[in-house]
């Protein structure tokens, strides 16, 4: 029932990572610092029940904490509006409660979407000529959190039903 809890909270968290993302282009660090300490509570819970993973997990929390704070102190004065340690903290939270496999798919996933969907925009012929301007960045995170739920969701369907 714990993991189950655990589940259903980093699942919110990617719902609400991505809507944002899709929505305003930007990432709300509230949500992902909510993230961070759902992922330490989960860290805890799993390194009482298995103690093998103890040094994985606390890599991975010492790793998003030190990215937490070169956010606070640093990046946010040289770097406001970019999205490159949100998004690693977002794809460690995915590497602590979905595991190493999952996330590696995670990313393989995202890169043909990116791809499958630039070949359809490019291959779409448009009605007029339209000027393109410079558009702002795409919205990354919300193809990592759509993919990491899918690719959730299918791995444990075809491992609960389909493989038994």
């Amino acid at each position: 029932m714990i993991y189950f809890a655990f589940g259903i909270l980093y699942l919110a968290s990617l719902f609400i990572l991505a809507g944002i993302d899709k929505e305003k282009n930007t990432i709300q660090k509230s949500v992902l610092y909510f993230g961070v300490v759902v992922a330490f509570l989960y860290i805890l819970y799993s390194c009482t029940l298995n103690r093998a993973d103890v040094y994985k997990y606390a890599m991975y929390l010492f790793m998003m904490l030190v990215l937490m704070l070169l956010d606070v102190r640093w990046f946010q004065k040289h770097l406001k509006d970019s999205k490159i340690l949100p998004i690693l903290m977002v794809s460690l939270y995915m590497l602590i409660m979905t595991g190493e496999y999952i996330t590696i798919f995670t990313f393989i996933f995202v890169i043909l979407m990116i791809g499958i969907k630039n070949m359809l925009q490019f291959f779409k012929k448009p009605k007029q000529i339209q000027i393109v301007k410079n558009s702002t960045s795409k919205p990354i995170l919300f193809y990592l959190c759509i993919a990491n739920i899918i690719l959730l969701i299918g791995t444990n369907f075809l491992l609960n039903y389909l493989i038994k």
